[in-house]
Order: structure tokens, then C-alpha cells, then sequence
């Protein structure tokens, strides 16, 4: 039987910060039929850790969500590429201003999860993350019909970083969807942050070995560090600007730019959906 640590460090892998809830391995099969889907369990995740307790047996606990530097791994089955259903399909290309070649170009596949934050399966579209060896080592699923995610693996790493030419300037934005509108306007050294954007800046001394969250712009820094100019795209609100803070501190200051998008725009999808690829 896995354990409860060993449950949380597989459920929440991939999570945002926040709070969850969920039915409590510990006490939910033996209670009344009734009362075992009940979401008894409070989940805090603060990354690096998360932290649990059950308000029924008040089991508690918490585990460290951290992997080691370059432990970019393969830890499940990536499904073999196939046709990218048409629902799906059709929502990028009518729903996101995406031409059916960006899409295939970004390798996006489809298929049916469960989101837990929805509480059921739905069709989403799949972003596949890449390893040094050229693997699918994780899966980031939004649902097509829903503004909600869930993952398979752990993505820790610039999307779309396999790609990128030193030679050329660098965007760096908040979303997979972002970085494909980007290449439908034929800018295509373009990569997006793993796990979206903080709510605050953290003040303080920046430490590589201790700095788990943005550990991913450390990993991409032999790559980055030739990079003579990097434009920031990310969203345009409070998040957004923390995100853009965090980036350009650990990147350099001195080379990056920030991308000021049209005012009735917040990304690069919104700019391309009212503004088009010009």
C-alpha cells in the first residue's frame, strides 16, 4: 500500500501553491459507505513542501516535493504520438488563433484526464516536456473546455527549450499557448515558464543550490547565458510583474527586456486574438 507521503509527493508533483482537499487514505474505507467520499484531508502546498491533515482521525504530516538538479526523469508511459483530436484541434485553431502546422509543430496531442480540480475526465490538450536525452519526461493537460490543468511527471524546465538558438534574442513567456502564438507570428525563440507565476516577489539573496522553484532557469543556463538579449512576455497583472522581477534577477538585469503588450491584452494569445499576427 503506497504511503500517505509517498501519495502526496506523486498527487502534488506538479501543483500549484495552495490549498486542496481530499478524501484521507488513513481513515476513508473505514468509515460509513456514506461519508467515504468525503473530502476530509486539508492539503497546503507551499513549494518546496506540502503539508496534510485530516480533520476526521486528524493523521498529519508533511514531505518535501523537491527533485535534485537535473533529475529530469521519465517516471511514466508517454502515449505515442497521434492525430490531435478534432475537437481539440479545433478549439486552437478557432478558439486560439493557431494554425494546425504551429500545432504540430509544437508536437500538442490530446486526450481524456481526470482534473481533480473539476472532479472529472475531460478532453485536454497536451504539452509535452523534454529531457537532455530527447524523452517526454512530463505532460502538462489543460481541458479544452475548462480553464483547469493536471499533469502527468513533473514539469521542471523552460518549455520549448530544446529549440532555442543562441544566436538569436530569447521571449520568455507564462504559457505553452503563449509560445505557440508566438511561432504562428513567425517569432520562434520562444519558451515558457514551467509552473506559471508567484504571487509576490521574494526578497533576499538568490542561491542556485537552494532556489527550487525557479530551479529550471539555472538548469537552462548554458543555454541562456549565451543569449545576448532576453525579451520577458509574461501576463500583464500583479503576478505577471513578480514573475518578470524573479526572471530578470537570476538571468541578468542588464540584458532583459520587458514586453509591453497592447493594453487590451494580458499575453501573447490575447495579442494575437485581437491584434493579429502583425
Amino acid at each position: 500500500m503506497t504511503s500517505i507521503s509517498e501519495s502526496m509527493k506523486l498527487r502534488f508533483m506538479g501543483s500549484s501553491d495552495g490549498q486542496y482537499r481530499q478524501t484521507c487514505p488513513a481513515c476513508s474505507m473505514s468509515r460509513k459507505p456514506h461519508n467515504q467520499q468525503e473530502k476530509c484531508l486539508s492539503i497546503r502546498v507551499e513549494w518546496p513542501t506540502v503539508k496534510w491533515m485530516c480533520h476526521h482521525c486528524a493523521e498529519s504530516g508533511g514531505v518535501s516535493l523537491e527533485i535534485k538538479k537535473h533529475e529530469n526523469v521519465v517516471r511514466f508511459t508517454p502515449p505515442a504520438q497521434k492525430e490531435i483530436a478534432p475537437e481539440a484541434l479545433t478549439y486552437l485553431v478557432e478558439k486560439r488563433g493557431l494554425s494546425p502546422s504551429t500545432v504540430a509543430a509544437g508536437k500538442v496531442m490530446s486526450g481524456h484526464k481526470y482534473i481533480s480540480k473539476l472532479g472529472k475526465e475531460m478532453l485536454c490538450t497536451g504539452f509535452p516536456y523534454i529531457n537532455d536525452e530527447d524523452q517526454v519526461y512530463a505532460i502538462k493537460w489543460r481541458a479544452v473546455k475548462e480553464k483547469a490543468w493536471t499533469q502527468d511527471g513533473a514539469a521542471k524546465s523552460f518549455w520549448g527549450i530544446e529549440h532555442v538558438r543562441t544566436d538569436e534574442p530569447l521571449v520568455i513567456v507564462e504559457g505553452e499557448l503563449d509560445v505557440l502564438s508566438l511561432k504562428e507570428a513567425n517569432i520562434r525563440n520562444a519558451v515558457s515558464v514551467p509552473n506559471g507565476a508567484p504571487i509576490k516577489v521574494k526578497h533576499g539573496t538568490v542561491s542556485p543550490s537552494e532556489d527550487r522553484k525557479f530551479s529550471f532557469v539555472w538548469e537552462a543556463d548554458d543555454v541562456v547565458s549565451k543569449i545576448e538579449r532576453v525579451l520577458i512576455g509574461v501576463d500583464r497583472d500583479g503576478p505577471g510583474a513578480a514573475l518578470a522581477e524573479e526572471l530578470a534577477r537570476r538571468i541578468g538585469k542588464i540584458k532583459c527586456y520587458q514586453i509591453d503588450w497592447p493594453e487590451d491584452c494580458k499575453d501573447a494569445n490575447d495579442t494575437l486574438l485581437k491584434h493579429g499576427k502583425a
